[in-house]
């Protein structure tokens, strides 16, 4: 049986946002708390009874959205969490709801399957679009440019963004790709991440 090996690197090239979304903070503790898979979240609150975390689940395990409030509503912490120990991705506002720390890269967790098919892998990338108006990516070809992908919404999970495609692998020893994402923010302005993508397959 072959073995595989695969690692992914991270490579983040994005200036910090200045830019404050009070308003649209307010406006996510309401979906928060009155969303319809909320049974589908883990909720702790403060003594009045106000919101002050909530994490989502897939499969009755952490994995998605965290967000942790101020007692005044705002939002304090957004995290992307791929476990209950982990995140890849992590905003901190202060309490009039602005930036104050960025961390990580909104391409937030990329998974390979060898077993697709005999000759092909199947590559699923995943984009938090939190707290993006729009975002945009595109995946590098064997001639270094980049070529447009269109992302779906995650059936369950909101500010999730997938993209999902197969590489043939037939006697080829490794794969090298680029996944680039334009996050639209709030104030109009333009970052763009990379998440560099490389694999390998040991040939007896």
């Amino acid at each position: 049986m072959n073995k595989y090996l695969y690692f992914f690197l991270i490579f983040l090239m994005s200036c910090k946002g200045d830019f404050t979304i009070s308003e649209s903070q307010l406006q996510l503790l309401s979906f928060v708390g009155n969303d319809k898979n909320k049974n589908d979240k883990i909720f702790d609150y403060y003594p009045d009874g106000r919101i002050y975390i909530s994490i989502d689940t897939l499969d009755g395990e952490v994995f998605g959205n965290y967000y942790q409030f101020y007692e005044n509503g705002l939002l304090n912490m957004y995290q992307f969490m791929v476990d209950d120990k982990h995140s890849t991705y992590l905003i901190e506002f202060d309490s009039v709801g602005k930036i104050i720390e960025q961390q990580g890269n909104p391409i937030c967790k990329s998974h390979i399957n060898f077993n697709y098919k005999p000759d092909s892998a199947s590559i699923s990338v995943l984009f938090s679009s939190f707290p993006y108006r729009k975002i945009t990516a595109s995946i590098s070809g064997s001639n270094g440019e980049f070529y447009p992908v269109e992302t779906t919404k995650h059936p369950t999970l909101s500010y999730l963004e997938c993209y999902n495609y197969s590489v043939l692998i037939k006697d080829v020893r490794s794969i090298f790709q680029v996944i680039k994402v334009e996050c639209l923010d709030m104030s109009g302005n333009i970052q763009q991440y990379k998440d560099t993508i490389n694999f390998f397959k040991d040939i007896p």
